[in-house]
């Protein structure tokens, strides 16, 4: 996975958190993921790819979260942004 686009002021000893267990892990440990809402880089434990249902049910809860809270504030989450004029719509 390609990194598109790290946290503000991260640094190669900064210390991320898994998008999907909440623990806090340095970016030697970590795997890009999904991009939240604002559009910056998500990141997971490396360990989750030994678990496979926990990586995918992970990223789709974390996917859902991040919906839920753009949609609650009735913004479009601008991760999802493909293009300067095309925009990612989920199914409702």
């Amino acid at each position: 996975m390609a990194i598109t686009r790290l946290p503000p002021n991260t640094t190669d000893t900064s210390t991320l958190t898994c998008a999907i267990c909440s623990v806090q892990l340095p970016l030697s440990k970590a795997t890009a993921g999904l991009l939240n809402g604002k559009g910056y880089q998500a990141f997971a434990c490396v360990s989750h790819f030994s678990e496979v249902e926990k990586l995918i049910s992970g990223w789709a809860d974390f996917m859902a979260i991040e919906r839920y809270k753009y949609l609650r504030e009735d913004q479009e989450p601008q991760a999802l942004i493909y293009g300067a004029d095309r925009l990612a719509r989920f199914d409702s």
